[in-house]
């Protein structure tokens, strides 16, 4: 049963996780090499999402929206690569937040505050639609959807990465040491202690029936982020390492990628979507 306190695609909610956290202040996004496991990680979304929408040449007119945007690291990767962004959120807090993180690593981009059920743009203003961690904390989120794909260009691409509750496939592999980790953090910090986000857990054919009634002409769906994630908290807002230990994680994952890619002969990202953290759905129109 749904907490009532914590609704689905509640602003309290996120608000309540965002204040006063020095999470809030990280940006998954590096200029050069990754310095840290989410970072890496951010960087190989980065390349699937551009794998996927391959159709669409960039120049200084291709218009990317990320809705729900939080931070802006995924956006962070289009702006440095010469995209048109526009970041969307609800949550007035976390938009200046995302602002003072791109002044502060002089990316450009377009900052607005509203309601993904209700985009304050018109149809076929961008090229490109993302969201990370959005469609989860709806029951339905056939309306997003819709609101996304009414957004977006004919040809262009609508991108869902998305986090459903209580998945655990490769992120077994890390019980024991995040374990070892949360009880070493509690004895010096209350860092990791956070309010509760809601998500639902819907699947692919979940969503794929959600869009059954939405004008798309093409799709993609896949499981996807494959490695672990090792962390004293492990779920949002995500608590870093220090330094010395991300860059290790960093080193080994990429040697982890690296052989997946050889053994699968296809984008190390991607996987069955009960193995990885997360699954994308993905709609052209």
């Amino acid at each position: 049963m749904t907490d009532p306190n914590f609704k689905s695609g509640s602003q309290e909610s996120f608000d309540s996780a965002w204040k006063i956290r020095e999470e809030a202040s990280y940006i998954h996004w590096g200029n050069g090499h990754p310095k840290n496991q989410i970072q890496l990680a951010f960087q190989n979304h980065y390349q699937l999402f551009s794998s996927i929408h391959n159709n669409i040449l960039l120049s200084n007119d291709t218009a990317v929206l990320e809705v729900g945007c939080g931070r802006g690291s995924l956006s962070a990767h289009y702006a440095a690569d010469g995209y048109k962004c526009t970041l969307l959120d609800t949550s007035d807090q976390i938009i200046r937040t995302a602002q003072h993180i791109f002044d502060q690593n002089s990316l450009n981009a377009s900052f607005y505050v509203g309601d993904a059920e209700n985009l304050p743009f018109d149809d076929n203003s961008f090229d490109i639609v993302t969201s990370i961690g959005l469609l989860e904390h709806f029951d339905d989120p056939t309306v997003v959807m819709r609101e996304k794909l009414r957004v977006t260009k004919k040809g262009g691409w609508v991108i869902n990465y998305i986090v459903p509750r209580k998945r655990v496939g490769v992120q077994k592999w890390a019980f024991f040491f995040n374990y070892l980790l949360t009880i070493f953090t509690r004895s010096r910090t209350k860092s990791c202690s956070k309010d509760p986000v809601y998500r639902t857990k819907n699947a692919i054919e979940d969503y794929l029936l959600f869009a059954s009634s939405l004008d798309y002409s093409d799709f993609f769906v896949s499981g996807t982020y494959t490695y672990p994630m090792v962390s004293a908290s492990p779920d949002f807002p995500f608590t870093l390492n220090p330094p010395i230990i991300e860059k290790i994680l960093v080193k080994l994952f990429i040697l982890y990628l690296s052989i997946r890619k050889i053994l699968t002969g296809k984008s190390p990202w991607l996987c069955n979507e009960y193995f990885g953290h997360a699954i994308i759905v993905a709609f052209k129109k």
